[in-house]
Formats: C-alpha cells, sequence, structure tokens
C-alpha cells in the first residue's frame, strides 16, 4: 500500500500521524512549513488528507491542481465537496497524543451514497457511520453544543471554584465522573437537581445568586430551552416555573 499524505501540522493532523504509526500505516506529511514542494511528495502518494481549515480546503486544492489526480479526503463534519470524500471521527483531540485504544473505538461518520469507509481510509477498522449529506450541518451543530458549550460550562466552573470558592477544582472531579457515567449508561434519567424536579424556588434563588453575572443569562437560556423542548414533546406538566 502507498503511503498516505497527510496536509497539515495542527492537532488532528498530529493525531492522524501518531494513529498511522500506531498502526504501521505509511504516511508522509506537509504542511507550509515544509521544505520540500508538495509536487515532491505526490508521486509516492495515492490517498491525501486535507487536515486543514475548512475554509481552506476548496481555495487549497484549486491552488494545486495535480492533488485531482489523487484520492482526497477531507475530516469537516460540517463542509461537503465534490472532489473529496468526508471521513469525520467523532472524537475531540486535544493537544495531548492519545492510546492505541482511544483511536481505535473512535467512530468515523462518512456521507451515505458515496465511498465505503474500506475505500476511504484502507488500514483503518474504526467504527463507522453513513449519514446524508445535506444533514451534516445539524450534526456538526449539535457536535460543537454538546462538547464545547459543556467544555466551556466546566472551565467556568473550575474556575469560579478556585478563585472565588477557593476550593479545588478537583473537588468536582467525582462529580464530572458520574455524570458522564450516567449520560453513558442511562440518558434518558441523567438530568437531576431541581429542573428535572420542577422546583422553582430553587431555580429562583440559583438565578438570585448569578445576579449581575453571565451565567445568569446562560441558566435562563437553559430553562427556556428545557420548556420548548417539553412543548415541543406535549409534556406541558411545567409552568413557565415562576420566572
Amino acid at each position: 500500500m502507498k503511503p498516505y499524505l497527510i496536509v497539515g501540522d495542527g492537532r488532528l493532523a498530529k493525531h492522524f500521524a501518531h494513529y498511522f504509526s500506531i498502526l504501521n500505516i505509511p504516511h508522509l506529511s506537509w504542511s507550509r512549513k515544509s521544505t520540500k514542494p508538495l509536487t515532491d511528495l505526490l508521486p509516492h502518494c495515492e490517498r491525501v488528507l486535507l487536515l486543514i481549515s475548512d475554509k481552506a480546503i476548496a481555495p487549497f486544492v484549486e491552488s494545486h491542481p495535480a492533488l485531482l489526480e489523487k484520492k482526497l479526503i477531507h475530516c469537516s463534519g460540517l463542509m461537503t465537496f465534490p472532489f473529496a470524500e468526508s471521513a469525520h471521527p467523532l472524537n475531540t483531540f486535544g493537544s495531548e497524543l492519545y492510546s492505541r485504544e482511544c483511536y481505535l473505538n473512535t467512530p468515523f461518520i462518512l456521507e451515505s451514497g458515496r465511498a465505503l469507509f474500506a475505500d476511504i481510509l484502507p488500514g483503518l477498522h474504526n467504527p463507522h457511520y453513513y449519514m446524508p449529506a445535506e444533514k451534516k450541518p445539524l450534526y456538526h451543530s449539535l457536535c460543537v453544543m454538546a462538547g464545547n458549550f459543556t467544555t466551556l460550562l466546566w472551565q467556568n466552573t473550575f474556575e469560579a471554584f478556585e478563585n472565588e470558592l477557593h476550593l479545588p477544582k478537583e473537588a468536582l472531579l467525582p462529580f464530572l465522573e458520574k455524570i458522564a457515567f450516567n449520560l453513558e449508561n442511562s440518558p434518558r434519567e441523567a438530568l437531576t437537581g431541581p429542573i428535572s424536579r420542577g422546583d422553582t424556588q430553587t431555580l429562583i434563588r440559583n438565578l438570585d445568586a448569578l445576579h449581575n453575572r453571565a451565567e445568569q443569562a446562560l441558566y435562563y437560556a437553559f430553562l427556556n430551552f428545557v420548556l420548548a423542548k417539553k412543548k415541543q414533546i406535549g409534556e406541558l406538566q411545567y409552568e413557565r416555573l415562576g420566572l
């Protein structure tokens, strides 16, 4: 098998290179920082992973027409391109590299009606699923909310614990672990606390404690989200919670 060519030097590119190294899959890497021209590497490769920003993919291919002679793959969870296959790894990729098991268990989401996973990424045996390309914007929005928004919430809570309450962030870790465990094992029953109980008095006291803080608007937004969801599915046992 000819080596993959990884284009890019960001986090995802580094994770892919590490994953390929773990599996002994041959690969080359190129970025704007490389001293060797891209055209020198292309003859040695059959597949090119375009691991650059979404907005840069089309202009990059347009400025390097020789790429169109190769099998192009991108990993955008949002965009779709006629000249490249899509394989989005459904995970979050931080600065630290991961274990073999973590990479192997990461699912890939592909566009239905196009190439099969084995043809796009030969050598990988990850779980994979297919989805209509027109649903990718919704898919990506949900991933951003579930992953990025919860990260922002926890970053804010860690900071407030340490700087305002003078409590170590480690005190929150069992709580965080149990939330993740409950979401994984009993997602429908995972929500606890005053919102799940419809406890108006506690909700009001929470909102009062957040007076003149950015978090108060966020608290209101989540309350309105819960109420809108209940209305959408016909569960009207919640009042406006007196808020």
